[in-house]
């Protein structure tokens, strides 16, 4: 059938013929009106009536649509795998834990490092292996209360077919450490539409949630220091010119309420004696970048003056955090 290329099956057919021995599933490449297919073959040795091979028959089944759709699926299969290795390599450094749940009960979950981390276990063991509470490595919180495993984003995304964001709850861990974190979750669906589990993303605020804590003391010691001072208190951001805090203090002195100067800085100048704003407005342009003592004269809103001068003093105050300057005003 193809005599330019004999030389090629002769010696398959010259070994066959020799051991008597059929050989099958050969797959061969030949050209055919100049283009290129390919047969999956079958040689059985055919005998005489005395047992002795006298040739062979050939079978052949012309395999070109088959070995392309093999190749172009393991070309697929390829690339899949190598997508799937880049997002394995993604989630191993990514900063933020990432839980993958292959069922819509979320019983097993599958985690990237940084979520070991936060939960304090080792990679790769499932974090809900154990759905009824307590979990072997950790235990689920909030509000110092346990969480039902059921009531977690993950499950929850699940159930309700929904994404669930911005949930905050603590890892309380075997070695008694509390990692506070913030989770989202969404459900994954299959082909059909359906869930088929749940996907989510853990960020450790730990640290942010000591930083807010830090400030909120130190904020409200901040306030009762400045609210049971005899002097008055206010603080300004010389960028722009806007009030943040004044106290109590202040509408004992001057007879008013400050609600106004939260709109408009600028108006406690009302208050100070008319030869004494020029100074007053000079020192408040310059931001309050050197400390700065002077005498004023107060004129309440009534038109009075008071009776002996009040003594102000200027300080820049936490220019890192935005250069606020802090205005106390005394009596002298």
């Amino acid at each position: 059938i193809f005599p330019h290329q004999a030389d090629r099956f002769y010696p398959d057919d010259l070994a066959v013929i020799q051991s008597g021995e059929p050989r099958r599933g050969i797959i061969e490449q030949i050209t055919m009106n100049g283009e290129s297919r390919w047969l999956e073959t079958d040689k059985i040795p055919v005998r005489a009536s005395d047992g002795q091979v006298t040739g062979i028959l050939v079978f052949s089944v012309d395999i070109t649509e088959r070995r392309r759709t093999e190749e172009q699926v393991g070309a697929l299969t390829h690339a899949l795998e190598t997508r799937i290795a880049e997002l394995q390599t993604l989630l191993d450094v990514l900063p933020v834990g990432i839980g993958i749940a292959d069922d819509p009960g979320c019983q097993e979950i599958r985690i990237n490092a940084a979520f070991a981390r936060q939960l304090g276990v080792a990679g790769g063991i499932s974090a809900s292996g154990q759905i009824t509470p307590p979990h072997p490595y950790f235990t689920v919180t909030a509000d110092g209360k346990p969480v039902d495993p059921q009531e977690l984003p993950m499950p929850r995304a699940a159930r309700e077919q929904r994404r669930i964001e911005n949930a905050e709850f603590d890892i309380v861990r075997a070695d008694g450490t509390i990692v506070k974190l913030l989770e989202s979750a969404a459900p994954i669906l299959d082909a059909a539409g359906k869930v088929r589990g749940a996907v989510g993303a853990f960020l450790d605020i730990t640290t942010r949630y000591g930083a807010e804590q830090a400030l909120r003391e130190s904020e409200a010691q901040f306030r009762e220091m400045a609210e049971n001072i005899s002097e008055v208190l206010w603080m300004t951001d010389p960028r722009t010119n806007r009030m943040l805090y004044v106290s109590p203090r202040y509408e004992e002195l001057f007879g008013v309420a400050p609600d106004g100067l939260y709109q408009n800085a600028l108006g406690v100048l009302d208050l100070f004696h008319p030869e004494d704003r020029e100074r007053i407005l000079g020192q408040w342009g310059d931001g309050g970048r050197e400390d700065y003592d002077a005498e004023c004269r107060i004129v309440r809103p009534d038109g009075g003056h008071r009776g002996r001068p009040r003594t102000a003093s200027c300080a820049q105050h936490a220019r890192a955090a935005g250069g606020r300057a802090a205005w106390l005003l005394q009596d002298s």
